[in-house]
């Protein structure tokens, strides 16, 4: 589980809030619990900005991820993909 909050490290508490702060969203525990992968991440965004009459695409909100996670968290581009697992693969503690 990427926000099991008692369990998170500081670089997925701060994702996580640059993610609900650029998107104007809050993610529930309850859809969190599921998210392992950039996908998932893109996927529950897409859901939930849909949900409140934003609609914003899959791929939008992965490359918004991808830019983030370059440029906040200096993960390398190219290992962004939306399989990639945000903690195990990515690096994100």
């Amino acid at each position: 589980m990427l926000w099991e909050w008692n369990a998170m490290g500081l670089d997925t508490v701060e994702l996580v809030l640059k993610i609900e702060e650029d998107f104007d969203i809050e993610i529930p525990r309850s859809e969190a619990q599921d998210i392992l992968t950039v996908g998932d991440l893109a996927r529950c965004i897409s859901n939930l900005c849909t949900g409140k009459n934003n609609r914003v695409p899959v791929d939008f909100a992965f490359e918004r991820i991808a830019n983030i996670l370059e440029e906040d968290f200096g993960v390398t581009r190219r290992l962004v993909t939306p399989s990639a697992r945000i903690v195990k693969d990515l690096g994100l503690d």
